[in-house]
């Protein structure tokens, strides 16, 4: 599900857009990236390495029991030189990125963000907010874990009302 997730969040990073990277106004550009560098790019990419890793690994040893330590080094230079590439300046995600942001604020707004994030409260998120995000998802997976079956009966039983869920055959 971790993958499934974390696939569709690349889509949707990196889906076209109607305007280029290139054509963002240079004053919003130069504060895009401040602000990128300054809230913590690095860190998401070094996360998602190591999701990725594992994800990777899991599915190698489900399939290859004996796979040799060696095959966690050698995935795990890949998946770094790859991320590196993806999330490099004027790679993918970086262009992607610029083009969201430049959607989402003004010039103004981005000047505010970067001050924020430059004073000793926007460090302090920086260094915070992933650790809540991370204790946040735990818990919801296990929330998910206990309550997904009923979950799951309750969506049945709500579409088979509306008439939208065909019978099981017997």
């Amino acid at each position: 599900m971790a993958r499934r997730c974390l696939l569709i969040l690349l889509c949707l990073l990196l889906a076209p857009c109607a305007k280029g990277a290139e054509e963002v106004d240079p004053a919003k550009r130069v504060q895009i990236e401040r602000l990128l560098n300054l809230s913590g790019v690095a860190a998401v990419r070094r996360q998602l390495t190591s999701s990725l890793l594992d994800a990777g690994l899991q599915a190698l040893r489900s399939n290859q029991p004996d796979l040799p330590d060696r095959a966690r080094e050698v995935m795990k230079a890949e998946l770094e030189a790859s991320l590196e590439e993806f999330f490099a300046p004027g790679g993918p995600m970086s262009r992607q990125q610029i083009l969201s942001y430049d959607a989402a604020f003004t010039l103004q707004e981005l000047r505010d963000l970067n001050a924020f994030y430059e004073s000793a409260l926007g460090r302090k998120v920086i260094t915070v907010m992933p650790r809540l995000v991370g204790e946040a998802t735990g818990a919801v997976q296990q929330w998910l874990q206990t309550a997904g079956p009923g979950i799951e009966r309750r969506l049945f039983e709500a579409l088979a009302r509306e008439g939208l869920l065909k019978p099981k055959s017997q």
